[in-house]
């Protein structure tokens, strides 16, 4: 579970109170109705595995996510079962965003705006970056500049 450090029970338990103690996420699969077995994944539920990131989504996983994000969810980019309400997060004034998950890289957000973090997770500064074809100014705190 630590991966040799990586990870220790700080990154799965909540030090406060989690989205999913406060009823804003959740962690789901599929299943069919016939017999209520669940849908073939890229790997199991809760396996913090470079398996279980959303690039590698099987297409069950992507139908769970079209479901998901269609009602307004979003996941995270680490964990394929992973969804959370950020909307209600907002109208509670929670203050935490996701940013945890075994891809450190990718897009983060909290109370000051959007950061672009590199493979290691360190938030990129005083650069542009292009994501997805689309080119971003980070300042020197790593924020998107308007």
């Amino acid at each position: 579970m630590t991966d040799n450090g990586r990870f220790g029970l700080g990154s799965f338990l909540a030090r406060i109170t989690s989205a999913h103690n406060r009823g804003i996420a959740l962690d789901l699969t599929l299943e069919t109705l016939a017999d209520g077995k669940a849908l073939a994944m890229q790997s199991e539920m809760h396996d913090l595995s470079w398996y279980s990131a959303v690039y590698r989504n099987n297409d069950n996983a992507k139908r769970l996510e079209k479901y998901m994000t269609g009602v307004g969810m979003r996941g995270l980019s680490s964990e394929w079962w992973h969804f959370q309400d950020d909307a209600t997060r907002e109208a509670i004034k929670l203050n935490t965003y996701l940013s945890k998950g075994v891809d450190a890289s990718g897009w983060t957000r909290d109370d000051q705006g959007w950061r672009w973090r590199n493979e290691s997770g360190v938030p990129q500064k005083n650069t542009s970056i292009t994501v997805d074809g689309v080119r971003w100014t980070l300042d020197s705190n790593g924020y998107v500049v308007e």
